[in-house]
């Protein structure tokens, strides 16, 4: 009979400092471990029999001798399947989410469309629904089953689970962390969209460079927002600020149907997007982009717009905080012409000044998960919660 992974039972920080070194690194030695942790070989050999023991991790394959020669290693993973979570984003209309595994497999991602506009008396209820739609009761109920992230636009206080305020939900002060956890029966994590986009970098080492970098930006832009997201990773850790609620730039979004409307007052109405779209102030910004790259020109210039906005708070970001790193996520990534042809060229420009006095622009990628960036990093908050981390520090 299989083992079950209780990963609550793990209540010895070097068992807890093992299994999530394992995790960071795919597979690795007890020699490696050892070299990493300081511990004596011995007591990573007792501890990897623990974890083996428990069900946690498995034998990847034997890795390759040195030059000297020697036995060749064995090389741990964890175990595929274990500790399964749930990560939401919660958008205007519709969740984003993914289910995944301890280990980082991602086994299923999706989009649910919302059954009801969200106010402050049906949030949790339509939350509740639109999660056991998602997590039939057998994964929901299992044992191995970890908990369930929610990344949220607006004031998060994550610590307490409480969305404080959220302009594009139009709720204030909802304890949804605890709320939600009585109704589904497992632990429920809360956190800012933006700040869990970040932790998708520095929990899942989701960036370009074989090591991760110390300061680390996110900015997230989706259909419909009201504000640009950003979450800040800093000395390897997640600036949350004084009150826990850092992640939000106040300065409001351009709204797609305004910004469509104005493109039309100033070149007319003879366009792709209108003659397909009977209200074209309602299409998505992904759909503006498939437009704007068959060469619809009203496409086009409402495209470049709102790249001009998230280049302008790139250059100021980039020269107030000077990161190594600036990684874009949500629907901004749906096509990497967006990057190369518009963002990159327009933040040049745009700290053209900077540059001419030697400010050296810090990298700018696309986030690989893309638009599940943010329901990604949810899950960072059970895995901190999981191995007993007392910040918000990957490794």
């Amino acid at each position: 009979m299989p083992v079950s992974a209780d990963f609550y039972s793990l209540t010895e920080n070097s068992h807890r400092l093992v299994l999530n070194l394992i995790r960071i690194t795919g597979e690795i030695s007890g020699a490696e471990i050892a070299r990493n942790t300081g511990f004596q070989p011995s007591t990573i050999l007792y501890v990897l029999r623990i974890l083996d023991k428990k069900g946690f991790i498995d034998i990847s394959r034997t890795g390759s001798s040195t030059e000297r020669g020697g036995k060749k290693p064995v090389l741990w993973k964890i175990k595929p399947g274990i500790g399964r979570m749930l990560g939401v984003e919660v958008l205007r209309n519709k969740i984003r989410y993914v289910k995944l595994d301890f280990a980082g497999t991602l086994y299923e991602q999706g989009e649910k469309p919302l059954p009801a506009a969200f106010t402050e008396g049906n949030i949790l209820e339509t939350l509740a629904t639109v999660i056991q739609d998602i997590m039939p009761n057998n994964e929901l109920n299992s044992k191995s089953f970890l908990g369930i992230g929610i990344g949220v636009p607006g004031l998060v206080n994550s610590d307490k689970g409480i969305l404080q305020y959220s302009a594009l939900l139009q709720v204030k002060n909802i304890a949804i962390g605890d709320q939600l956890s009585r109704i589904l029966g497992k632990p429920v994590y809360v956190v800012n969209d933006a700040n869990a986009g970040a932790l998708s970098i520095s929990w899942y080492n989701d960036q370009v460079s074989e090591k991760l970098p110390e300061h680390i930006v996110y900015l997230t832009y989706n259909n419909g927002s009201k504000n640009l997201g950003a979450g800040l990773v800093i000395d390897h850790e997640l600036y949350t600020g004084i009150a826990g609620t850092a992640g939000e730039i106040f300065n409001p979004l351009p709204d797609l149907g305004e910004l469509i409307k104005t493109s039309i007052k100033k070149i007319g109405h003879q366009h792709a997007l209108l003659a397909d779209n009977d209200r074209p102030e309602k299409v998505s910004f992904r759909t503006l982009v498939e437009y704007a790259n068959k060469g619809c020109k009203l496409s086009s210039l409402t495209v470049d717009k709102v790249c001009d906005f998230i280049s302008e708070e790139i250059a100021r970001l980039a020269g107030l905080l000077n990161p190594n790193l600036i990684v874009l996520g949500g629907d901004i990534t749906c096509s990497n012409e967006l990057l190369s042809g518009r963002i990159l060229p327009r933040t040049a420009r745009k700290a053209s000044k900077m540059i001419k006095m030697g400010f050296v622009l810090p990298e700018i990628c696309f986030s690989s998960y893309g638009e599940y960036s943010v329901a990604i990093g949810t899950t960072a908050m059970i895995l901190r919660k999981v191995i007993k981390s007392q910040n918000y520090k990957s490794r």
